[in-house]
C-alpha cells in the first residue's frame, strides 16, 4: 500500500491542536496555497477561554433539568408531555397515600406507602419496544372489584400464567416474578391479617 507524503498528510488536515508542555494550545495550520505551515502557541488564557465557550455552547444545546415535588396522579398526566422536553427531572414524591390498594399494602405489611412512587416510576418507564410496553401493561394492571375474582386474578400473575404475561420474556419474566413472589410470601405471613386483593394494582 502506497503511503502518502507527511506534508500531503500536513495539507490534508486544515487544523491540528495540542498541548504543549508550557501550557495554553499548540495550533499547526496548513493549506494548498502554503508550501508549509507554521506552529503558534495560544496563550493558557486564550486556552481556557476557547475550552470554556465550547462548554457553554454544549450548555446551550442541553434539555433543561428539573425539580419536581408533586403529589401522585396530579402530575401523572404532566409526566407524559414533559418526557418529550427532557428526561433530567428529580422526582420528589410524598409516601402519605392512604388510599386504595396502597392503604390496604400499608394496614397488612406497615411502612411508607409507595404507591405514588410505583406510579410514577411507571409512567416514566421505557416504550421503545413491544416488551417495554408488555411490562408497562404488566405493572399497570388493576385487579378487579370483586374480592374473589381480584384474588384469583393476582393468583394467575404470581405463578406466571396469567396472559399479561404474553410478550415478556423469560429472564425479565422470572426477575418481576420474583418480587411478586417475594410480596406474596409477605402477605401469608400476616396470617392474622386478611389481605384484601380488591382494586388492587
Amino acid at each position: 500500500m502506497r503511503r502518502s507524503h507527511p506534508m500531503a498528510q500536513l495539507l490534508a488536515a486544515a487544523t491540528t491542536t495540542t498541548t504543549p508542555p508550557c501550557g495554553g494550545l499548540l495550533t499547526a495550520r496548513a493549506s494548498a496555497s502554503s508550501p508549509g505551515c507554521f506552529l503558534r502557541a495560544l496563550p493558557r488564557s486564550r486556552a481556557m477561554a476557547s475550552a470554556s465557550g465550547a462548554d457553554a455552547a454544549a450548555a446551550a444545546v442541553a434539555p433543561p433539568s428539573l425539580l419536581v415535588f408533586s403529589g401522585g396522579t396530579a402530575f401523572n398526566g404532566v409526566v407524559e408531555e414533559l418526557k418529550k422536553v427532557t428526561t433530567r427531572v428529580a422526582h420528589v414524591l410524598p409516601v402519605s397515600d392512604d388510599g386504595g390498594s396502597t392503604a390496604e399494602i400499608v394496614r397488612v405489611l406497615g411502612g411508607p406507602a409507595v404507591g405514588d412512587i410505583r406510579s410514577r416510576c411507571l409512567r416514566l418507564s421505557d416504550e421503545s419496544t413491544s416488551e417495554a410496553l408488555s411490562v408497562r401493561t404488566l405493572l399497570g394492571h388493576r385487579l378487579p372489584l370483586d374480592p374473589s375474582e381480584a384474588k384469583l386474578e393476582w393468583y394467575q400473575i404470581v405463578e406466571g400464567e396469567h396472559a399479561l404475561w404474553d410478550g415478556v420474556s423469560q429472564p425479565y419474566r422470572e426477575t418481576i416474578r420474583a418480587f411478586l413472589v417475594y410480596f406474596h410470601n409477605e402477605i401469608l405471613r400476616r396470617s392474622a391479617e386478611m389481605f384484601c386483593f380488591t382494586n388492587g394494582r
